[in-house]
C-alpha cells in the first residue's frame, strides 16, 4: 500500500493513513537502502505485466495544490485504494479491497485478469472493508468488516449483492472489534477466519462457517484461539486448516488449527513455528503449504504438512533471502501446475512485489525482479486457465493504487 500531494487540510489525515492504516493492512516494509546484485533477464513466460484497471478520480488524480512537473515528495491523491484478495468465480475473476478515506469496501471484475472494472452492483457503504473473497455452490462471497463488526456480502450469478444481516456471531464483545480476514470453500460450506478483539485490545483468532454467506456460525473461538490472529484457511476432503500468528499484532510465532468437521478444533503450536509467522495457506494434492516470514522479517518462510498437524519448515535457500532486509510471502495458491506465492521485498527503491514458484513447498524459485512490480506489494495470487494473476497495491511512496498483474502475453 502506498502514498500522494493533498490539500493542507487533508495532509495530516493522509499522513496517518500512510503510516498506520496502510501498514496495518499489508504490513509493507519499504524504502530500505542498499545495493542489490543485478537481476537476470526474465524468461518471456515469466514476465509479469500490469493489468488495466478502472480507478476513480480520487485515487489517480493528484489533489489541487500541485502542478504538472512540480517536484514534491510525497505527492498524494485525495484517496488510496487497495486490493487485498482475489478468487475465481463462474463468471470470471473477482478481486476485493477498499478505498479510503473514508474506508469503503470495493470489488472489481475481470474476464481474464488483463483488464479490471468496478463491480457497479457492489455497494457496501462507508466504514466497510473487504478483505477476501471465495466462490462455490453458485455463490460469490466477500468477507471483511463493517464498523467494529465482522461482515460479509454474497451474490448469486445475475442477482444483486446482499449484506449479511446483523447477527450475534458477527458482533464483537462490547468495546471490541471483529473482522473476517480470509475465506474459502470447504465441502458445502464457506469457512471464514479472522480475529475478535476485546475492549482491552486482547486478540483471539476466530473461525466462522456458513452455507450461504449470509447466516454465520462462530465455530472457532475460546481458549484454543486466544492470543492469536488467523490469516488464512484451506481445506482438503478430510479436514480444514487455519493458519496465523500469535501476539497482539500477529508478530508471531506462527500457529495453526485443524478440524475434521468444522466444529471441533485442535490448536497446533509446533517447534517448527518458533522463528516465523504464517500469512497464507494452500492445499496441494499432497497436503498443505503455508507461507509467511521470519520473526525478524528478514527472510521469507514456508512450511509443509501432510495433515495440518505436523509441520516442517522449508530449508534455508537463496530464493527466500534478501541480504538481511525485509522480504515476506503474504499469499499462496496451488493447482496441479504447482504452487505460486506472492509478497514483497525491500530494495534500494521503495520496495517491490515479488513472486515465487514451487513444486512441493520446500524448494522455491524466486521469479526475477519485475519492472511492473516496482513500488508494489502483492496481497493475493491466483492460478487461472490463462495463467497466474496477482493483486495488491502499487505506487509507493507517492500514490497508493489498487493494482493487478498477470504473467505472460
Amino acid at each position: 500500500m502506498r502514498a500522494h500531494h493533498v490539500p493542507s487540510t487533508s495532509r495530516a489525515r493522509r499522513s496517518r493513513l500512510g503510516r498506520s492504516a496502510l501498514a496495518g493492512l499489508l504490513a509493507v516494509a519499504v524504502g530500505a537502502c542498499g545495493s542489490t546484485a543485478p537481476s537476470p533477464t526474465p524468461r518471456p513466460e515469466l514476465v509479469w505485466e500490469r493489468a488495466a484497471i478502472q480507478l476513480p478520480p480520487g485515487v489517480v488524480e493528484v489533489a489541487p495544490g500541485s502542478s504538472t512537473g512540480m517536484q514534491c515528495s510525497p505527492c498524494h491523491a485525495e484517496q488510496a485504494s487497495l486490493l487485498l484478495g482475489v478468487t475465481t468465480t463462474d463468471g470470471g475473476l473477482l478481486a476485493v479491497g477498499l478505498q479510503l478515506p473514508p474506508s469503503q469496501a470495493v470489488a472489481y471484475r475481470s474476464e481474464d485478469g488483463r483488464s479490471w472494472t468496478p463491480d457497479a452492483a457492489f455497494d457496501a457503504g462507508t466504514d466497510t472493508r473487504a478483505m477476501a473473497a471465495a466462490a462455490g455452490g453458485g455463490r460469490h462471497v466477500i468477507v471483511g468488516s463493517r464498523g467494529s463488526a465482522a461482515a460479509s456480502w454474497t451474490a448469486e450469478a445475475g442477482t444483486p449483492w446482499q449484506a449479511a444481516p446483523d447477527q450475534p456471531s458477527l458482533r464483537p464483545p462490547t468495546g471490541g472489534s471483529a473482522e473476517m480476514r480470509a475465506v474459502g470453500r470447504w465441502r458445502d460450506l464457506f469457512v471464514a477466519v479472522g480475529t475478535v478483539v476485546t475492549a482491552v485490545g486482547a486478540p483471539s483468532a476466530a473461525a466462522w462457517t456458513s452455507s450461504d454467506g449470509l447466516a454465520w456460525d462462530l465455530v472457532g473461538f475460546g481458549p484454543a484461539f486466544e492470543g492469536a490472529i488467523a490469516y488464512g484457511t484451506a481445506g482438503s476432503q478430510e479436514r480444514v486448516v487455519v493458519v496465523g500468528a500469535t501476539g497482539e499484532r500477529g508478530q508471531g510465532p506462527a500457529v495453526a488449527w485443524v478440524s475434521e468437521d468444522g466444529t471441533t478444533w485442535t490448536r497446533v503450536d509446533s517447534p517448527a513455528f518458533s522463528d516465523g509467522t504464517m500469512r497464507g495457506v494452500a492445499h496441494t494434492g499432497d497436503g498443505f503449504v503455508a507461507v509467511g516470514a521470519s520473526l525478524a522479517d528478514d527472510r521469507a518462510a514456508a512450511w509443509s504438512s501432510t495433515d495440518g498437524r505436523t509441520w516442517e519448515p522449508a530449508p534455508a535457500q537463496a530464493a527466500l533471502e534478501n541480504h538481511g532486509r525485509p522480504i515476506r510471502m503474504t499469499a499462496v495458491t496451488a493447482d496441479p501446475r504447482g504452487l505460486l506465492a506472492g509478497g514483497l521485498v525491500s530494495d534500494a527503491g521503495n520496495g517491490s512485489g515479488v513472486v515465487w514458484r514451487s513444486a512441493d513447498g520446500r524448494a522455491w524459485e524466486r521469479v526475477p525482479t519485475q519492472v511492473s512490480m516496482s513500488g508494489a506489494s502483492l496481497a493475493g495470487v491466483l492460478m487461472t486457465e490463462r495463467g497466474p494473476v496477482a493483486v495488491g497495491t502499487a505506487g509507493s511512496p507517492d500514490n497508493d493504487q489498487a493494482s493487478a498483474w498477470y504473467e505472460g502475453p
